[in-house]
């Protein structure tokens, strides 16, 4: 039964991208309150609380948004449901909670986590899990740990920093650069990045 809903992770997310987005309002679809003996599962795992829910709170009120849709629309074969949990953006507390995640047999795919260090924490169990994960870490070390069921949703660290780096020396022109960050898995490889493309303009 698991494979089965492993087999629509995809599709599911695919077609809450679509539903997030808008959609055309000339028809197509069932109308909300269709009856259906199924349901799938959307997860999402992030900082719903604490220092850094202004990051997760958006993320997590999107995925609700875009279930929303899709179920008003009616068109796919089983009914949406999110499940959240709240890690407060630890990567301690992360597996804990993707560990509940997973052991729910109507999981098709979790959005999350929102961050490098939580995602480095669970990586391996969704892979085991077979559940797709698309999330919002940018460290460029995720795409190094062989994670068979993850999708960036936004661009690594080595994109955004030579990115960073540019419009500081081509747009700001300043003599020196300070670069710093607060040792975290996001903020260290972004700071790294830039730091690598400034050269002798950047101090670290």
């Amino acid at each position: 039964m698991r494979s089965r809903y492993r087999a629509f992770a995809l599709a599911g997310v695919i077609a809450l991208v679509a539903a997030g987005g808008g959609g055309d309002d000339g028809g197509g679809g069932s109308a909300t309150g269709d009856n259906k003996d199924c349901t799938w599962v959307i997860g999402t795992m992030g900082a719903l609380s604490g220092d850094f829910a202004t990051l997760g709170l958006p993320i997590s009120e999107g995925v609700q948004y875009a279930v929303d849709q899709a179920n008003e629309e009616g068109e796919l074969a089983c009914e949406l449901e999110v499940r959240k949990e709240d890690s407060g953006g630890s990567s301690d507390q992360a597996p804990g909670l993707a560990q509940n995640l997973v052991v729910n047999e109507e999981l098709v795919a979790c959005i999350c986590p929102y961050f490098s260090g939580e995602t480095l924490a669970v990586g391996d169990l969704f892979t085991e899990a077979g559940i797709l994960m698309t999330g919002t870490g940018t460290n460029d070390t995720i795409d190094d740990q062989g994670y068979k069921t993850w999708f960036r949703a936004v661009a690594s660290d080595g994109v955004q920093g030579p990115t960073a780096a540019t419009y500081i020396k081509e747009v700001l022109q300043p003599q020196t650069v300070a670069v710093v960050h607060d040792g975290q898995d996001y903020s260290k490889g972004l700071a790294d990045s830039v730091l690598s493309e400034l050269g002798s303009t950047g101090v670290g």
